[in-house]
């Protein structure tokens, strides 16, 4: 497929022919020169992953917010009495698209404030009682690892009750990890989304050996200097998946890690800390450095 072609069918598939949204429109004048810069011997295979990634524009993550709401409904027994809508919190206590989603769901489906909990440890014994539904709100589910640790930590409150799981898009990896965990736990658990995907290199998209794509997309990462830890998503979860607000983890790195030598296609936001946040990294490393520095020119350190 020609250059501009191939572009063309992405931001088609991508924007849904539509207006393009702000994040579509800086791929659009990035595309070319990104994929010319491609080396030649690997040109095919990212032109497969390219064209398999999906993208969620605001509008249709809108629009399946509201959709994934009617289905929980039909699931019956949900009332403003019994249900609660929550998120997955992040390990550092800051906002995470589990946040986003949830608050943009709370708004499109005009919810009660008072079923949406940002901490459900407030909620008492005695209220607990009457709650029969926990809506969970995210916006992809990779390995259902980070899902699976939230539920952890008030398990034992959930026993008894459904827990609703809703994503936008997940895998069959995760549903299959989380089917495993509700029947070790003894939990009931129902995952409700848009679409399902295998992890890339199981779904026979290469003409070459499926072996011989992912160790070609591990020469071209290690060129690119992507850290291993990131060629195929985490947890390789080799997924091919970006929002309008950000990119997955789970999405290999070739299209979301910026290094020094390397722009991606869509780069995972990474904001930078503020300086009272990194003082104690920062103050390791200056001890390090002198360390390293006296050790060097043989002086003792203390």
């Amino acid at each position: 497929m020609e250059l501009k072609e191939l572009m063309e069918h992405c931001i088609n598939k991508w924007n849904r022919k539509t207006e393009s949204d702000e994040r579509i429109k800086k791929v659009e004048k990035y595309f070319e020169e990104w994929f010319s810069n491609i080396p030649e011997e690997y040109k095919s295979m990212v032109e497969i992953l390219i064209k398999n990634l999906e993208y969620y524009p605001r509008r249709i993550v809108n629009k399946y917010l509201k959709d994934l709401h009617k289905e929980l409904l039909k699931k019956g027994n949900i009332s403003e009495e019994n249900t609660i809508y929550v998120f997955i919190k992040s390990k550092r206590g800051i906002t995470n698209s589990s946040i986003d989603y949830w608050v943009e769901y709370k708004s499109l489906n005009i919810l009660n404030s008072n079923t949406c909990f940002e901490d459900i440890s407030l909620i008492s014994d005695e209220q607990w009682k009457y709650i029969d539904n926990i809506v969970f709100i995210d916006d992809f589910c990779g390995t259902g690892n980070t899902f699976t640790k939230e539920i952890e930590k008030f398990k034992v409150k959930y026993i008894g009750k459904k827990i609703f799981f809703i994503t936008i898009e997940t895998t069959e990896e995760s549903l299959k990890n989380i089917e495993n965990y509700e029947k070790d736990n003894n939990l009931s658990i129902i995952p409700l989304y848009i679409s399902v995907k295998k992890k890339v290199f199981e779904q026979n998209l290469f003409t070459t050996d499926d072996e011989l794509a992912k160790q070609s997309l591990v020469n071209l990462s290690n060129e690119y200097k992507i850290p291993e830890s990131c060629h195929f998503g985490y947890d390789n979860s080799q997924s091919l998946v970006a929002f309008y607000n950000n990119t997955p983890n789970n999405t290999i790195g070739l299209i979301r890690y910026d290094t020094n030598n390397y722009k991606s296609l869509f780069p995972r936001k990474n904001d930078k800390k503020p300086y009272w946040q990194t003082m104690k990294k920062n103050k390791k490393e200056r001890q390090n450095e002198n360390y390293n520095n006296k050790k060097r020119k043989g002086e003792k350190y203390e």
